[in-house]
C-alpha cells in the first residue's frame, strides 16, 4: 500500500503509516513533483483533492483531470474519485460552490473518459457531505460561554448527511475487494443524519456536556474572522438546506455506504471513539 503526501518528513501521521506498512511517496499536484513516482505500479488508486489547499483552491477540476490522467497514463486498473454534487447545475448557477461543483466535474471528466474509451477495468465515486471532524476547526465548532457551556453558532440544516473520514479507508477496501459490484456506482458516506441541532443534542447527550445552539444566517459565516473561506462556506449551507443532498429519490447508481461496511459510524459512535468533547483540535 502507498500513501502520497507533499511532506512526509518528521510528521507523526506519516510515521505511523510507515510504522504499519505504508510506503509513503513525497508528490505535489501544484508542481507535478513526485506523480510519476505517486502512480508506478499501482493496481488501484483513491484520489481526491483538498479543496482549501493553498495553491489548489480555484483549480481543483484542473489538478483533478491532473491525477486522472497521470492514473490513465500510468495503467490504473480500479479508480476511485472523492466527489460531491454539482452544486453549479442543480442550482442552476444560483449558487457557487466550488469546493463541490469542481469535484463534481472531476467526475464528470472520469465518466466522460470510461464511456468513449474504456480506460479502467472498474470506476467508483466516494460521497460524503460533512465530516464530523468539521466541528474540530475553528469557526465552525462550539465556544465556551461565561457559565461554562458550550455554544454552537451555526446555520441550520434540516438534513445534514455526515460521516467520519476515517470510515473511507475500509470503504475503498471493500470497493478494490469486488470492483465490478461497485463499477460506475456512488457512494453516499451516510454514517448519520440530521439537522444541525440535532448534531447539538447528540453531542451534549454523549459527551455529558452542556450545549446550546445559536443558529445563524449562513452570510454571517462571511464575516468570521477564523474561517479563511467563509463565503464558500455560506454558500455550501445555503445549497444544503435548499437542494437536500442526497435527494428525496436518489438513482439506482448511488449506494448507501452503510450497506457495503456496517461498521459506519454514526455521530455518536465518533464522539464515543474520538473522546471529543468540544475542545478545538486539528482534524
Amino acid at each position: 500500500m502507498r500513501g502520497v503526501s507533499r511532506i512526509t518528513e518528521k510528521q507523526e501521521k506519516v510515521s505511523k503509516l510507515q510504522l504499519k506498512g505504508v510506503e509513503m511517496v513525497r508528490a505535489d499536484i501544484s508542481t507535478g513533483e513526485g506523480l510519476d513516482t505517486a502512480f508506478n505500479n499501482v493496481y488501484a488508486a483513491f484520489l481526491l483533492t483538498n479543496s482549501f489547499e493553498k495553491g489548489i483552491e480555484g483549480k481543483e477540476y484542473e489538478y483533478g483531470k491532473i491525477l486522472v490522467d497521470k492514473a490513465v497514463s500510468h495503467g490504473v486498473k480500479i479508480l476511485v474519485w472523492s466527489s460531491s454534487p454539482n452544486a453549479h447545475a442543480l442550482t442552476e448557477g444560483k449558487l457557487e460552490v466550488p469546493q463541490f461543483t469542481e469535484k463534481a466535474r472531476v467526475e464528470e471528466y472520469i465518466r466522460t473518459l470510461q464511456r468513449e474509451k474504456k480506460i479502467f477495468q472498474s470506476i467508483s465515486f466516494i460521497t460524503p457531505t460533512w465530516y464530523y471532524q468539521n466541528f474540530l476547526r475553528s469557526g465552525l465548532g462550539p465556544k465556551k460561554d461565561e457559565k461554562g457551556c458550550l455554544c454552537w453558532k451555526l446555520p441550520q440544516i434540516k438534513s445534514l448527511v455526515g460521516c467520519d473520514v476515517n470510515d473511507i479507508g475500509p470503504i475503498f477496501c471493500q470497493i478494490i475487494c469486488n470492483p465490478e459490484k461497485f463499477n460506475e456506482k456512488n457512494i453516499l458516506l451516510d454514517g448519520d443524519t440530521g439537522s444541525v441541532e440535532d448534531y447539538v443534542h447528540n453531542f451534549e447527550r454523549t459527551a455529558q456536556t452542556p450545549s446550546t445552539f445559536s443558529p445563524i444566517k449562513p452570510e454571517d459565516l462571511e464575516n468570521c474572522p477564523e474561517l479563511h473561506h467563509g463565503r464558500q462556506l455560506s454558500q455550501m449551507f445555503k445549497f444544503l438546506n435548499e437542494y437536500p443532498y442526497p435527494p428525496s429519490e436518489i438513482s439506482e447508481n448511488t449506494i448507501h455506504a452503510k450497506s457495503l461496511y456496517p461498521e459506519l459510524k454514526t455521530f455518536n459512535q465518533w464522539l464515543e471513539q474520538s473522546g471529543w468533547k468540544g475542545e478545538e483540535r486539528h482534524p
